[in-house]
């Protein structure tokens, strides 16, 4: 009787080490919740517990951000007068080369004049005709062309493209400028 005692009171000192680490581990014993981290414990058992971590369920992770859509907004350049650029204010341009929605430039080309990619729908911006804004295989088309970036453009406002051959900055009503 008296060995059933000792192992009785080893069985309660072991179940309550226990849940004083299960409720230090959960941030203390109150029910808590907040936006970045949810835990909940499980209570042990009548029986001996396993020599295992309580069960913890922590909170689905957020879903990834859609894709931005791309808006297009017009801009007075003092050279070239009104034109077309991207709501960070850089320049936009098409290629002369491109077969309808099928881009010429590719390889060493593409690096210069990147391919502007949208997840969504353009914007239409003040100025911008909605009726001639597009996409065509995720790349923003304006009165049919597909538009691009000039990695010569370093900053907003400016229009260093203009003057490549074959390559055309587009006024608010599709007509190209410069070349």
């Amino acid at each position: 009787m008296k060995h059933s005692r000792l192992v009785y009171s080893g069985l309660a000192v072991a179940v309550a080490a226990i849940a004083v680490v299960a409720i230090t581990a959960s941030g203390g014993g109150s029910s808590t919740s907040s936006a970045s981290h949810r835990a909940t414990t499980t209570a042990p058992a009548t029986a001996a517990p396993a020599p295992t971590a309580p069960a913890v369920t922590m909170p689905a992770p957020a879903p990834a951000p859609a894709p931005a859509s791309a808006m297009v907004r017009v801009a007075h350049d003092a050279t070239h007068g009104d034109l077309l650029v991207a709501g960070n204010g850089h320049t936009v341009y098409y290629f002369a080369k491109d077969q309808g929605t099928v881009s010429a430039c590719t390889g060493a080309c593409a690096g210069t004049w990147p391919a502007w990619m949208t997840g969504g729908a353009p914007i239409a911006g003040p100025g911008v005709d909605a009726s001639m804004l597009g996409s065509a295989h995720g790349q923003v088309t304006y009165a049919g062309h597909l538009l691009y970036f000039f990695s010569g453009d370093l900053s907003a406002g400016t229009s260093n493209g203009v003057g490549t051959p074959g390559w055309l900055a587009i006024s608010p009503a599709g007509m190209p400028i410069g070349g």
